[in-house]
This record gives C-alpha cells, sequence and structure tokens, in this order.
C-alpha cells in the first residue's frame, strides 16, 4: 500500500493480534513518520513500532518525527524547536 496507518489498520480491540503483524507491516515501509504527541512515549506498542522499525533494518533517517500539541519539544531537531501545532 501506498499509506499505511496504524490506528486505522489495526483493529484496536484486539491490539495483540494486530501487533503479531506489526514487523511485516513495518518490513514494507520505505518510511516511518511519528506524530509524536503528547502520550506518544507512554505507550508501550508506539515504543514497539519504533524498536521494530530500526530493527528491521530501516535507516534512521527514514524515520520522520513531527511532534504536534503544545509542549511536545522537537527532538533532535533544532530547526523545528518550537513547532507546535494549533488544538
Amino acid at each position: 500500500p501506498l499509506l499505511w496507518v496504524d490506528k486505522f489498520s489495526l483493529n484496536q480491540g484486539k491490539l495483540s493480534q494486530g501487533l503479531a503483524s506489526l514487523p511485516v507491516n513495518l518490513a514494507g515501509c520505505a518510511r516511518l513518520v511519528c506524530l509524536l504527541g503528547p502520550t506518544y512515549l507512554d505507550r508501550l506498542w508506539t515504543l514497539l513500532e519504533l524498536l521494530t522499525f530500526t530493527r528491521m533494518g530501516a535507516d534512521h533517517s527514514a524515520l520522520v518525527v513531527l511532534p504536534i500539541g503544545r509542549g511536545v519539544p522537537a527532538a533532535g531537531a533544532e530547526d523545528t524547536a518550537g513547532l507546535e501545532a494549533d488544538q
């Protein structure tokens, strides 16, 4: 697929089943875009996505982190420091 969105592609009521196929889905991705909100790093499955994507052999430059929401730091990107989305 051209675009795979885990929020809509994984059955949120049965995440354990969806997580089992996560490596297959991530292996087919040329790029991973993370919308980094205030609670992104608090959820284990989002951290699992990041780990799986990099462990599947993806180059770190293929990981794009877009901070959204108020008070979310632009991790490692000085040119986007202070970037916040309107709420």
